[in-house]
């Protein structure tokens, strides 16, 4: 479901107004009728899924409807799943990208630069591929 906000027009210049919010109505938008509900996912299938993405984050055709056909999915769920997962993976990385580059900037700061915090495009592609190889590298020491 989606949320609107929606302007009454009777304050038709400035809709940041606090006269303009408190004559704002809220509707909900409803989704089409014949859209499928959103699945919630048990948790064997959840686990299935982190296993199978660790080992292998895209899938083919035909593995795919494998893989959905085993846990009781439709091909389009699965498909779903691992854009979805693959797109938190990329935020994962360049959250802990953007930490590395605030922590050299800090120690650069602080008087404390190394050849280790020299940040380059090539060194974050390489520590970019190995923080989506390993999950549990959230925090970096510097020493």
């Amino acid at each position: 479901m989606w949320l609107i906000l929606e302007l009454s027009s009777s304050v038709a210049g400035d809709k940041s107004s606090p006269a303009a919010l408190r004559n704002c109505t809220t509707r909900l938008r409803r989704h089409k009728a014949d859209r499928k509900p959103r699945t919630p996912f048990s948790a064997d299938q959840l686990v299935c899924l982190e296993r199978t993405f660790h080992r292998q984050p895209y899938l083919s055709p035909a593995e795919r409807a494998e893989y959905a056909a085993t846990l009781h999915l439709t091909d389009t769920q699965v498909k779903i799943w691992f854009q979805n997962r693959r797109a938190k993976c990329r935020r994962i990385v360049e959250a802990r990208t953007e930490r590395v580059k605030l922590l050299a900037a800090a120690a650069a700061a602080a008087g404390l630069y190394r050849k280790e915090f020299d940040v380059t495009s090539t060194t974050m592609t390489t520590l970019d591929s190995s923080l989506l190889l390993s999950p549990n590298v959230a925090n970096v020491a510097v020493t």
